[in-house]
């Protein structure tokens, strides 16, 4: 079928289904098809082939064009928990206390009074002892277990044990310091920070739930110089992060990077920017360090190793 035939039978048809319309429509317009029609008839006008064209969608509404715009600090909705918060007014439970109406300087204001509250509740907790060997509880624990290895180097020259005594996966999760269990000595709400070599990965693991605690995340420790393994050569070390009640998280300008890159000291001996990055998450809260190698203010110690800590596993 030729362009024109195609016109032909589109206008026809038409023709045909407005000749069959009421008489109150307007003649005009059948006289113009009658005309467009004889007018191809008889080549005098010359038509292209017709074009299939979509029908135009409804252009889609962007919720970010539509959403109220005014802050939810100043009387508006907002999203997400902010919403809630602005319906539902100022809260004294799990919330952080922030209202309908606070500007954003308040509401930062009473996050901070809130957590500052939580801070010291946890204090609190370590009870009137000034040592380990007087009842004190600590919030901040931080520890580098002797993990003993199956299956050692043919070389006796270079076995761990040769550098400090080993302990067992059943000795490292029933330990006791002082005659507490970790769960004892750990205030009911604290973090834990504990060395893993990767090998060990799985056993740490079992070794954070029996001291009571929940694992959360972890820093990796890249040494300067590839060091020995058997399927791997081994170059990194965890430092596993786990908590134990509703321990807050650091503030955002005091939250460490991930990756800690720092020299390799004597054998085992982990970097001091460690302690840093704990004391400036953690600048009240009483510490102690379990498997102490050295002495360092602000911390309690213990440990076979741990200068004048007065205490041997």
């Amino acid at each position: 079928m030729t362009a024109a035939e195609t016109w032909l039978s589109v206008f026809e048809a038409r023709r045909k289904r407005f000749a069959t319309l009421p008489k109150c429509e307007p003649r005009k317009y059948h006289e113009q098809m009658k005309a467009t029609v004889q007018a191809v008839r008889e080549g005098r006008v010359k038509l292209r082939p017709p074009r299939l064209r979509m029908r135009p969608q409804p252009r889609p509404t962007s919720w970010r064009l539509t959403r109220a715009r005014t802050p939810r600090w100043q009387g508006g909705h907002g999203r997400g928990r902010g919403a809630s918060a602005a319906r539902a007014g100022p809260t004294d439970g799990g919330g952080d206390g922030d209202g309908e109406g606070d500007p954003p300087a308040a509401t930062a204001a009473a996050r901070k009074g809130h957590r500052d509250q939580r801070l010291a509740a946890i204090e609190k907790q370590s009870g009137s002892g000034e040592s380990l060997s007087t009842g004190k509880r600590y919030p901040v624990i931080y520890a580098d277990p002797p993990w003993q290895y199956q299956a050692g180097t043919t070389d006796s020259t270079r076995r761990i044990e040769n550098q400090y005594p080993t302990m067992c996966l059943d000795e490292i999760r029933g330990l006791r310091v002082c005659g507490r269990s970790i769960a004892e000595l750990a205030t009911d709400t604290a973090i834990l920070y504990m060395w893993a070599p990767s090998p060990k990965l799985a056993e740490a693991m079992t070794v954070v739930e029996s001291w009571g605690f929940v694992y959360r995340t972890c820093l990796v420790w890249v040494k300067p110089t590839i060091g020995p393994g058997y399927w791997a050569r081994q170059r990194h070390e965890m430092l596993l992060v786990a908590t134990r009640g509703s321990m807050p998280t650091p503030l955002p300008p005091t939250r460490p990077d991930s990756v800690i890159e720092a020299p390799r000291g004597r054998h085992s001996q982990k970097p001091a920017v460690v302690y840093e990055l704990i004391e400036r998450c953690w600048p009240s809260l009483a510490k102690v360090e379990l498997f102490a190698r050295m002495a360092r203010d602000g911390w309690d110690r213990w440990g076979l190793e741990a200068p004048g800590s007065g205490v041997v596993p």
